[in-house]
């Protein structure tokens, strides 16, 4: 049996143990196809469970941050991070399920504190579980300052990964998506705080017009080989 952990609260149970976590709750649905939130519950008594970090730093846990606009390749290259590599999900369609259901909205800023704040709490369970994380959401260059000092005071290795296919490309790929499409006016709206921006210490910036999303994906987990751990 495992040691009880560090930070973790049911409201039910005095101590909790790796093996009494349920990552996914089973009265959730899948929000895609095979994917579900993540929402930890309970094992023993089905309460939803909440996390508090201690401030200690994490010994084990990737954090590979994919962004960029609409269908330039984000939720396909971390379910692939997923499927192949051993990375936990979190998915921005995901989240946005998690938030409105925690939050009782109809609907959900994707740009909002409250939703970084739901993305962040996530990546600190998985992390205090050991885990390796591939996050797909439209994180703009101006929020990543807020994510990069909270993963430095983490201790973790982790880099952004900036997907900058050309435009012809994101289009092709917009119309040939299965779950969802947007129009064109959001494609280049997301795109544009992008444009300029250049590779430098965690960010990564990657025109994948030409690559699979398998080889974009070998790519990125090939470059955790040379980052270093960040701390503040």
């Amino acid at each position: 049996m495992h040691k009880p952990l560090t930070g973790w609260l049911c409201p039910n149970c005095d101590e909790l143990r790796i093996e009494q976590i349920n990552l996914f709750d089973p009265n959730i649905t899948e929000y895609r196809h095979n994917l579900k939130s993540i929402h930890p519950v309970c094992k023993n008594c089905y309460s939803e469970l909440s996390y508090q970090w201690d401030g200690t730093q994490q010994e084990q846990g990737r954090v590979l941050l994919i962004t960029g606009t609409c269908a330039s390749g984000k939720s396909t290259i971390a379910q692939i991070a997923a499927q192949q590599y051993g990375f936990f999900l979190i998915d921005g369609d995901g989240v946005r399920q998690i938030v409105k259901l925690k939050m009782g909205l109809s609907e959900s800023d994707w740009n909002a504190d409250y939703f970084h704040n739901e993305i962040l709490l996530m990546i600190d369970m998985l992390l205090s579980l050991g885990h390796d994380i591939a996050i797909a959401h439209v994180i703009l260059p101006e929020i990543i300052p807020r994510y990069r000092d909270f993963l430095c005071k983490r201790g973790v290795n982790y880099f952004f990964s900036v997907l900058l296919p050309n435009h012809k490309i994101l289009l092709q790929r917009n119309e040939s998506r299965e779950c969802w499409t947007t129009e064109e006016k959001w494609i280049r709206e997301f795109h544009h705080p992008f444009v300029g921006l250049k590779s430098n210490g965690d960010i990564f910036v990657h025109d994948n017009s030409n690559e699979t999303p398998e080889e974009t994906t070998e790519l990125f987990i090939n470059h955790f080989k040379t980052v270093k751990r960040q701390e503040i």
